[in-house]
């Protein structure tokens, strides 16, 4: 009976899945941007369910589309996971890529596909996640620090 229901579950939540990269794209920003909408701390209860909307969207609904996505998709779309767990674990880049934590093997996979050199991934994701170029940000610092300094 249990195999019954979890194969009706999944076909069920297969049937809720987008059916193109970009619906893909949209539902999974819709998903990240409904968390940070929520002005408020989560539980670990409350973490539980997000986890497991997460997983049923890379599990169920990532994975029959996966082939079908674009270079552009997967990379906008990995972007996004990679938001997820950032805001997930309160920007703690280094659990994320810790290769001991095997929820985050596909996610390290994806990167190294996506982006293998990692200046320029960081570059890209940098620039998603703020809207910004990374090398511009980093020279208005540094000139805005010799400057400071000079004040000083």
């Amino acid at each position: 009976m249990g195999l019954i229901c979890c194969t009706f579950f999944k076909c069920h939540s297969t049937s809720l899945c987008p059916v193109s990269g970009q619906e893909m794209i949209e539902s999974y920003k819709a998903f990240l941007q409904s968390l940070k909408n929520t002005d408020r701390f989560y539980s670990s209860k409350q973490w539980e369910e997000k986890e497991k909307e997460h997983d049923r969207l890379l599990q169920v609904c990532y994975t029959p589309l996966e082939s079908k996505m674009t270079p552009q998709e997967e990379e906008e779309f990995w972007s996004e996971v990679i938001q997820y767990y950032l805001f997930r674990h309160k920007g703690n880049v280094k659990i994320i890529f810790n290769t001991n934590i095997p929820k985050f093997n596909q996610l390290q996979t994806k990167v190294k596909q996506i982006w293998p050199d990692p200046n320029v991934a960081f570059e890209q994701i940098f620039k998603h996640a703020t809207k910004q170029d990374f090398l511009e940000v980093l020279k208005t610092l540094r000139q805005q620090s010799v400057q400071d300094s000079i004040i000083q």
